[in-house]
C-alpha cells in the first residue's frame, strides 16, 4: 500500500491562521467582556482616586494610599530624628530633618517646587477627593453618612501636618543643640500621631483614617469595586 506523504511546510499557515483566529476570538471575547461592564458611580470613581489611583500621584497611586506611605517614612525618620538629638550628633539631626522636610512638603527645602507631592499636598487632596464622593448626587446614604464624620478627622490630620511643618521650618533654621533636641523630639511626637504609628493608641492619624475608609468601602451596597483606569484616569475633579 502506498504510503501517503503531507507536506509539512503547508500546515504552517493553517496553524499560524488558527493561532490567530483564536487570538482575535479571546480579544473579542475580552473586550466584550469590558464593555459589558457597568460604569462606577462618580462617587466610586472619586473613592478610586483616594485609594486606587490618581494620575498626577507619584507611581500613579491613590492619594490617600501614597500619603499613608509617605506618612510611614516620615515617622520612621522622625525616630532616626530622635535618636541623633539624644546623641547629640547635629550631623545626623541635618540630614533627617532635610528628609523630613522634602517628604512632608519638598516646597520647606525648595520653594520652587511647587509641582512636588510630598504628604501635606497628597492628604489634602485625597480628602477633596473623597468630600466631592461624598457629597456628588450618586453618593449612597453609607458614604455620606461616614463621611459627615470623617472629613472632619481628615480636616485635622492636614491641619496637623500644617502645625508639623512649622516646627520643621524653625527647626531648619536653628544651630542651637538645645532647640534642636527640642524640635527633634516634638517632630518625631508628631510625625507618630499623624502616620497613625504612634505608640499611644489615643492618637488618631491616616493608618486609623484610611482604616475607617475601607470601613465603609465594605459596607457599601451596591459593593465598590475596584475602580479600571479608564475612569480612574480619564475623569478630573
Amino acid at each position: 500500500m502506498p504510503i501517503a506523504y503531507v507536506k509539512t511546510d503547508s500546515l504552517i499557515p493553517t496553524l499560524a491562521h488558527r493561532a490567530l483566529l483564536t487570538g482575535t476570538l479571546l480579544v473579542l471575547v475580552s473586550c466584550s467582556a469590558v464593555y459589558r461592564k457597568e460604569a462606577p458611580t462618580l462617587s466610586h470613581v472619586h473613592i478610586g482616586h483616594a485609594i486606587t489611583g490618581w494620575e498626577q500621584a507619584p507611581r500613579k497611586q491613590g492619594l490617600l494610599t501614597a500619603a499613608e506611605l509617605y506618612g510611614i517614612q516620615a515617622y520612621a525618620n522622625g525616630e532616626l530624628l530622635l535618636d541623633a538629638a539624644n546623641k547629640g550628633d547635629i550631623e545626623s539631626i541635618t540630614v533627617y530633618l532635610s528628609s523630613i522636610a522634602e517628604i512632608v512638603d519638598p516646597q520647606l527645602v525648595d520653594p520652587d517646587a511647587e509641582e512636588e507631592f510630598g504628604l501635606r499636598r497628597l492628604l489634602a487632596e485625597a480628602m477633596v477627593h473623597l468630600k466631592i464622593a461624598s457629597e456628588i448626587y450618586d453618593a449612597s446614604p453609607n458614604v455620606q453618612r461616614t463621611m459627615a464624620n470623617l472629613n472632619v478627622k481628615g480636616e485635622k490630620i492636614v491641619n496637623n501636618v500644617d502645625e508639623l511643618g512649622v516646627f520643621i521650618e524653625s527647626a531648619l533654621a536653628s544651630d542651637d543643640s538645645n532647640e534642636l533636641k527640642i524640635y527633634a523630639e516634638e517632630i518625631a511626637r508628631m510625625t507618630g500621631s499623624i502616620s497613625g504609628q504612634s505608640k499611644d493608641t489615643a492618637s488618631y492619624g491616616i493608618h486609623q483614617f484610611r482604616q475607617d475608609i475601607d470601613a465603609m468601602i465594605a459596607r457599601e451596597d451596591p459593593p465598590y469595586e475596584t475602580i479600571d483606569k479608564i475612569y480612574l484616569f480619564s475623569i478630573g475633579i
